[in-house]
């Protein structure tokens, strides 16, 4: 292993946290063909958290931040918005981004990494079972099973136990996503 320093560093606009990469095979957001489009998260005291992107054209050794961020910042006054993850939306055409925004999971969608459209949430725990708590990490994506193929919200979550203790657990579900948002059509795993 070779040590190197970070390829995207805090700026004013906060500390780099956890995010996505996608590589732009279509040049959707105008940077080339083949680029690495990143998505993280930024957080400071000033700012709160919120969604910023970086783009790579030599393979990800070196970054640049896109000059309009953020991309996405938080509303109706919710403190945790993080954890993008963002994946190919072979229904309505673009990407989605799965985002973690206190208790739940929203849907954005886009065709250029650069605006964003709410489309949908969903809400571990309360109707959906499972576990109740801070949502962080989603993830997103399709798996074959015995009924077809079918997709995977996997969350992690910090949840109270009933001593007042936090607890970190990890919950996936299984059900479809429509273009726009997820709907599990089982109990939490």
């Amino acid at each position: 292993w070779e040590h190197k320093a970070p390829v995207i560093a805090r700026d004013s606009l906060g500390h780099i946290f956890s995010g996505s990469s996608v590589v732009d095979v279509e040049n959707t957001a105008g940077y080339g063909a083949g680029a690495i489009i990143a998505f993280y998260n930024s957080a400071s005291e000033k700012n709160g958290q919120i969604q910023c992107m970086a783009y790579s054209k030599d393979n990800g050794y070196t970054y640049t931040k896109y000059e309009k961020n953020p991309i996405l910042t938080p509303f109706d006054g919710i403190k945790d918005f993080r954890d993008p993850k963002v994946f190919v939306n072979r229904k309505q055409q673009g990407y989605t981004m799965a985002l973690a925004a206190g208790k739940r999971i929203l849907f954005y969608h886009t065709m250029d990494f650069k605006k964003w459209e709410l489309t949908g949430s969903f809400e571990p725990g309360k109707d959906n079972n499972g576990v109740a708590g801070i949502c962080e990490c989603p993830d997103c994506f399709q798996v074959e099973t015995a009924q077809g193929r079918k997709w995977i919200l996997s969350i992690s979550m910090i949840a109270l136990k009933e001593s007042g203790e936090e607890d970190h657990v990890m919950q996936y579900y299984v059900g479809e996503f429509d273009g726009r948002t997820f709907q599990a059509e089982q109990k939490a795993h």
